[in-house]
């Protein structure tokens, strides 16, 4: 059975919702901006005809990219928070920061790490 999640960034002016089976685990990256941000992320990766996003204020979604530009950081102009991001290895998938999901408990998720440093 799959599971509707929703989510937020921390003043609710960007939301998120996807459908998925339970989530027990995430993923963490090591490159030089994942490392610093410290967040959660699906350890699969969300089609974008599947995540539906709503923007309450338009202008309000920032847009980061570094080295090659292929990987898209999407954060809240408001209250900077990272909501989701376009993946380096499958452009165009999302993968979300689930501690945007209140129903989740990231501390008791098992994590694994992705060896983004290297790429």
């Amino acid at each position: 059975m799959m599971n509707e999640y929703k989510g937020n960034c921390h003043c609710g002016n960007v939301t998120f919702s996807f459908k998925h089976d339970e989530i027990k685990t995430g993923l963490r990256c090591n490159c030089s901006f994942c490392i610093r941000r410290g967040a959660v992320m699906t350890d699969f990766v969300i089609p974008p005809e599947e995540l539906t996003i709503h923007i309450n204020e338009k202008e309000s979604l920032g847009l980061y990219e570094f080295g090659n530009k292929t990987a898209h950081h999407f954060y809240c102009k408001k209250c900077g928070i990272y909501p989701f991001h376009q993946t380096f290895r499958m452009p165009d998938q999302y993968r979300v920061n689930l501690g945007c999901i209140d129903r989740i408990n990231t501390e008791s998720l098992e994590v694994s790490l992705f060896e983004g440093k290297k790429l």
